[in-house]
């Protein structure tokens, strides 16, 4: 995995944990940015980046905008960041 920096520190939304930056994992380095999407490493919520990089709070499964393998794959993605904090 691979890291860019946030413009500014940014907290979660849902857990408050501070966030510096964000991750990718295909093979071109990805920069955030407003509308994107993000699950906190930490707490698995998803936010997605407002206009000045901050993070608003995104309900994805109320979402008109994904189609239903999107929210699947956003599930499986929030659940593997939550099983990893529970170990």
């Amino acid at each position: 995995m691979h890291h860019a920096c946030l413009p500014k520190p940014a907290p979660c939304p849902a857990c408050g944990k501070v966030l510096e930056a964000s991750t990718f994992t295909k093979g071109t380095k990805v920069e955030p940015k407003p509308g994107d999407l993000s699950i906190c490493s930490t707490c698995g919520a998803v936010s997605q980046f407002a206009a000045d990089m901050t993070f608003l709070p995104f309900d994805f499964e109320a979402s008109d905008e994904m189609d239903v393998a999107q929210k699947v794959e956003i599930r499986r993605m929030c659940a593997i960041v939550r099983a990893r904090q529970k170990n």
